[in-house]
């Protein structure tokens, strides 16, 4: 495996998104090469430091959740509008 395609994989290997194979040849990657080491563990930490940081999180006002339930109750109506008509 080339460092290039190693540096692609090293988010989908983070999140589990690889298949056995690659994730197998992805670990084999790293073994042999410090750079990529490197660049994974570091990916790592700012992955593990963003997951874990709840301030990061924003908590929505009722407000905002209002109008949200209402949109998606609009569009919801929309919709079944639309298929009753279809469907007579």
């Amino acid at each position: 495996m080339s460092c290039e395609r190693a540096r692609e994989l090293l988010d989908p290997f983070i999140d589990n998104e690889l298949d056995t194979a690659q994730a197998d040849e992805f670990r084999r990657h790293l073994d042999e090469c410090d750079g990529c080491k490197l660049a994974y563990f570091n990916q790592l930490t700012l992955h593990t430091s963003l997951k874990n940081n709840q301030s990061l999180y924003y908590r929505p006002t009722n407000d905002l959740r209002k109008r949200i339930r209402a949109s998606l109750l609009q569009s919801l109506q929309q919709t079944v509008t639309c298929v009753a008509v279809a469907l007579f």
